[in-house]
């Protein structure tokens, strides 16, 4: 078990903001939202400091030290927290290559893993992220493929829009900024970008296929999913409708790979599944339908 900073707050922006930066120091972290949430995270996990946006006298019988914070936070103070808690050998790669199956690391050199970790805000938000992304892989290429050949750029911006936002999400940066490219250049109608560039990109996203394929053999153990926060389902499910409202890829696709990341209700376990299917066809108004069904159940 190894050494972590409790991240506890309210606002599950604000967990996943300090997570993103503790992660990217190289710190351990885990996310609390409630005073019995971090009590739980306290028994089951090795916990050298509870950091967090809320009042500290509410947690004045927990024998881990506690620091207040105040969000934005300085560089130079999580950099002190850090060095507080962690020797050089604790931090990265060290915690994280027991994070995640080894054969990623071994297989996807071009990808920033503790990006991932980062943006996804768990381990678990991570390899559900993964999880998706692999299984898209050859409908979504086929699209892009089919949309280039016959020279549609307006849909093809919209598939390679999906395509970077979708490669920032796991980690995956320089696919994406190639995918950003080829976004900027179909948006300008440069076909001869697209065309002379695009088999690179088709090439690149296909060749993770066999590179996360281990994805299929893991899929056959049971995945270990945190404990749902009171209340977090339904901010979750607020989010997701404010960003289908704003047509939001990438923050849409950030809450529910997180959400997925969580134990729930098998019937929410559903619908959240079926709006990642719908977000992947850009399909807003079939998440908006999917909210309301189960708001209204």
């Amino acid at each position: 078990m190894h050494k972590e900073i409790l991240i506890l707050t309210e606002k599950r922006t604000e967990g996943f903001y300090l997570n993103r930066l503790l992660l990217m120091q190289g710190a351990g972290v885990c996310n609390a939202y409630t005073i019995d949430d971090a009590k739980g995270r306290i028994r089951d996990r090795e916990v050298s400091l509870i950091l967090t946006t809320m009042d500290t006298s509410t947690l004045s019988d927990v024998k881990v030290p506690v620091e207040k914070v105040s969000l934005p936070v300085s560089e130079r103070t999580l950099t002190a927290v850090v060095s507080r808690c962690f020797s050089p050998s604790q931090l990265r790669p060290a915690i994280y290559r027991d994070l995640l199956p080894y054969w990623l690391y071994e297989n996807c050199s071009d990808v920033d893993l503790c990006q991932g970790l980062a943006n996804c805000g768990s381990a678990e938000g991570y390899l559900a992220a993964l999880d998706i992304f692999y299984g898209s892989i050859n409908s979504k290429a086929d699209e892009i493929e089919d949309y280039y050949k016959n020279a549609d750029m307006e849909n093809y911006n919209i598939k390679v829009h999906a395509l970077k936002s979708s490669a920032r999400t796991i980690g995956a940066e320089g696919m994406a900024d190639l995918a950003a490219s080829m976004e900027a250049a179909s948006a300008a109608r440069d076909e001869k970008v697209v065309f002379d560039r695009t088999e690179e990109l088709l090439d690149w996203f296909r060749s993770y296929r066999e590179r996360l394929s281990g994805l299929s053999a893991d899929s056959a153990e049971p995945v270990e999913l945190m404990e749902l926060p009171e209340g977090y389902l339904d901010r979750a499910y607020t989010d997701i409708a404010r960003y289908a409202d704003q047509m939001d890829y990438a923050l849409c696709e950030e809450t529910i790979t997180a959400l997925l990341g969580f134990e729930m209700p098998e019937e929410d376990r559903t619908a959240v599944s079926a709006m990642m299917s719908a977000l992947e066809e850009l399909n807003w108004g079939r998440i908006r339908q999917l909210l309301g069904e189960r708001r209204g159940s």
